[in-house]
């Protein structure tokens, strides 16, 4: 493969459909606006002095990366993910010996600072247990399939409509991630039933 990766996935919305997308009710309160998949992403590596324009999230389900964001530097292992703030100086990549395999996204809109908001302005990684992660893989895999037949809005509204789940997954049912998950009194209907 001359450029990028062997079995990759990469949708880059034309700016043209984000603009003109940019008041509608349903898609612009949370949309992407680049998404993929880069699995054993050898020699990747992106550098934005400026930052982007979009909140970066990106989510490593297998070996490891690196960042530098805003002159502050860390690792990105199994089972975490990188949000980086838009409009942010960054630069990030694979590891050499360990390349990950990563999920990434772009995402603008009402509520992408809500999201970015999670995590304070010195914190950029999140854990993901792994229940999240397999639900996460699975969003991520729904969104890049509705975007695969085009940017029409009825799939751009359910790419949209993805993302606020998607979000919520990592945020608000991560056990690695929701401090209040983590204790006895909250926990998992299914399991209980299973008791």
């Amino acid at each position: 493969i001359r450029e990028g990766f062997k079995d990759q996935l990469l949708y880059v919305i034309p700016r043209s459909t984000v603009t003109r997308l940019n008041e509608h009710p349903l898609v612009f309160p949370l949309m992407p606006t680049d998404i993929g998949w880069y699995p054993n992403a050898r020699f990747h590596y992106c550098e934005r002095q400026q930052g982007a324009n979009e909140h970066i999230l990106i989510l490593c389900v297998a070996g490891s990366g690196w960042y530098n964001i805003d002159g502050q530097r860390g690792t990105v292992q199994t089972n975490e993910a990188l949000l980086i703030r838009r409009d942010t100086p960054h630069v990030y990549g694979a590891s050499d010996t360990t390349p990950w395999s990563i999920y990434w996204l772009h995402f603008i809109g009402s509520n992408a600072d809500l999201f970015a908001r999670q995590l304070t302005a010195d914190e950029h990684t999140i854990s993901v247990d792994r229940d999240a992660v397999i639900a996460l893989q699975e969003l991520f895999i729904e969104c890049c399939n509705a975007l695969a037949t085009g940017f029409v809005l009825q799939h751009m509204i359910y790419a949209s409509q993805t993302l606020h789940h998607l979000f919520a997954s990592l945020f608000f049912n991560n056990r690695a991630f929701a401090p209040m998950l983590q204790t006895s009194r909250f926990h998992n209907l299914h399991s209980t039933l299973l008791y």
